[in-house]
């Protein structure tokens, strides 16, 4: 792979700056740390903050699109097909819950909901806490 495979999350923590109840406790984002050892399409899944990056499909996917994807990661973390490469039985788990998730289409509209609702918490927060540091800089 080229250059962009280190997709750890700011903060170390791999939540990346988001609030720990959204990666935790039923929050529909997933933890980004990503161990040392792992490499690959391993890394990038282990890497990803929500199922549509795990799967690599936009949210307007279809069950088609969700499906093809689905198989052709599911093939590059198998742990019997890459070696039993670090970490990917952590990265089949992953890639079999964002399958089960997206392609059924209840769940999948309470998950797009949820990511939704955090998102726009994030950005919420990003924003007050650009405010206040202009203000804080603009004592003159």
């Amino acid at each position: 792979g080229g250059g962009g495979e280190d997709s750890r999350g700011a903060g170390g923590d791999g939540s990346g700056g988001w609030g720990a109840d959204d990666v935790a406790n039923g929050g529909p984002l997933l933890s980004t740390a990503v161990p040392m050892d792992a490499s690959g399409e391993v890394a990038r899944v282990l890497g990803c903050r929500d199922y549509y990056a795990v799967l690599e499909v936009p949210v307007t996917a279809d069950a088609e699109e969700v499906k093809k994807s689905y198989r052709t990661k599911l093939l590059l973390v198998h742990p019997d097909k890459n070696g039993g490469a670090p970490h990917s039985n952590e990265a089949f788990d992953r890639v079999k819950h964002a399958n089960s998730t997206l392609s059924n289409q209840e769940e999948r509209r309470r998950y797009t909901g949820m990511l939704s609702e955090v998102h726009m918490r994030h950005r919420e927060a990003s924003a007050a806490a650009a405010a206040e540091k202009s203000e804080a800089g603009s004592g003159g």
